[in-house]
């Protein structure tokens, strides 16, 4: 039997009431070769979970546990025993939409040049206005200020190897490997709809995140990448200073810009 086309990475730490959920988001697809689904243990101490993590590899799951040392290092411990040409990227108590999975495989396979897709969140779950965030079309200099893609994403695992995983050092893993990927020039493909269900606990990672690591998690990245931050820095500077330029004669920037648009050497 071939190798399956995509696997699923989820990492799973004490949330197995919302594990059901999100296996059977992916099960309902109709192509059950298309994909392998690979749940990491990472150091579960919830007895409930752990049962159900029991429970599933009894029933033909590859379950793979490992002490406790984030979602990061979970996913990298999916990626190196996948399968398949394309991961997907789930969190437990998020769930997958069948035209995610579908769609995303098809623009991978039919551009080579692409090595990320991703797509909108659906919020739900204790929903608050601080929790929300708009994705969009991957731009660095967005990136920078701040995260916008979820983790939910399909990646070609020649990319995601070729890159080292996420790091495991990391919080915001996410944001840190999606910077990694822009400077690498990695292609990312924005798919403009509902492509998964984005789940809002108050009581989780990112809550608590957002109160006590965030500061120190910005600064990790922005030490790791600082480079990368003096060169964004340098090209907004030169485009402030042509916007003040454009601003004190602006008859002469219109006339320039005009030419160089209709009039351009050949």
């Amino acid at each position: 039997m071939s190798n399956p086309a995509l696997s699923v990475l989820i990492p799973c730490y004490n949330g197995g009431q919302y594990l059901p959920a999100a296996l059977a988001s992916i099960t309902s697809y109709p192509d059950k070769h298309l994909y392998e689904i690979i749940i990491v243990n990472d150091g579960s101490t919830d007895e409930a979970t752990i049962g159900l993590l029991n429970s599933l590899q009894q029933q033909g799951y590859q379950v793979i546990n490992q002490e406790n040392k984030g979602p990061a290092a979970a996913r990298n411990n999916a990626a190196k025993n996948a399968k398949g040409e394309y991961l997907l990227l789930l969190d437990s108590d998020n769930k997958i939409r069948h035209n995610y999975i579908k769609k995303g495989v098809d623009i991978l396979r039919q551009n080579p040049e692409i090595s990320i897709v991703h797509g909108k969140p659906v919020f739900f779950g204790n929903v608050t206005p601080s929790r929300l965030f708009d994705t969009g079309k991957f731009d660095m200099a967005k990136m920078l200020n701040c995260n916008y893609i979820d983790n939910c994403t399909l990646i070609r695992k020649s990319a995601w190897d070729m890159l080292g995983g996420q790091d495991e050092k990391s919080f915001v893993e996410d944001w840190e490997f999606w910077i990694r990927a822009g400077i690498a020039d990695l292609k990312f493909f924005y798919l403009e709809e509902d492509c998964f269900d984005y789940r809002i606990v108050s009581d989780s990672l990112t809550d608590s995140l957002a109160k006590e690591r965030w500061d120190s998690e910005a600064q990790y990245i922005y030490n790791k990448h600082v480079q990368l931050l003096t060169e964004q820095y340098k090209r907004l500077y030169i485009e402030k200073l042509i916007y003040h330029q454009d601003q004190q004669q602006p008859f002469r920037s219109f006339v320039k810009y005009f030419f160089k648009k209709y009039f351009k050497k050949k």
